[in-house]
């Protein structure tokens, strides 16, 4: 059902089914699926600052704008900003962290990002 392995009790249990357009970073453009893998997926060694359950989930945010700012980060210059649209069947998502337009998304295996996204800077 889910694209990685998830621990127990996650995707949160207030974690809902998204309805909306929103924003990620992709290496590229196009994006390819790889920009849809979560951190634990590209680093299964590293040692996060958050549970393991949003290490397990793929970051994007509601605004554009927010990402413009993270492109100005050396780690991030040259990146792609790229819009997706996330529906019902695409998993569950929840807003996670201090930036109010910040949200972890679970992704269902079935669900093909690529095929819902479309860069826009």
């Amino acid at each position: 059902m889910w694209f990685e392995d998830l621990p127990p009790n996650c995707p949160p249990e207030d974690a809902a089914p998204p309805d909306n357009c929103f924003y990620r970073l992709a290496e590229g453009d196009p994006a390819t699926c790889r920009d849809f893998w979560s951190h634990r997926k590209i680093w299964p060694n590293n040692v996060f600052n958050v549970s393991e359950c949003r290490a397990k989930s793929i970051s994007v945010f509601a605004n554009a704008k927010d990402l413009e700012k993270v492109k100005m980060l050396q780690a991030h210059a040259g990146k792609a900003i790229v819009k997706i649209k996330l529906t019902p069947d695409s998993g569950l998502i929840k807003q996670t962290g201090s930036n109010l337009n910040h949200y972890s998304w679970w992704r269902f295996s079935a669900f093909d990002p690529i095929q819902a996204t479309v860069t826009v800077g």
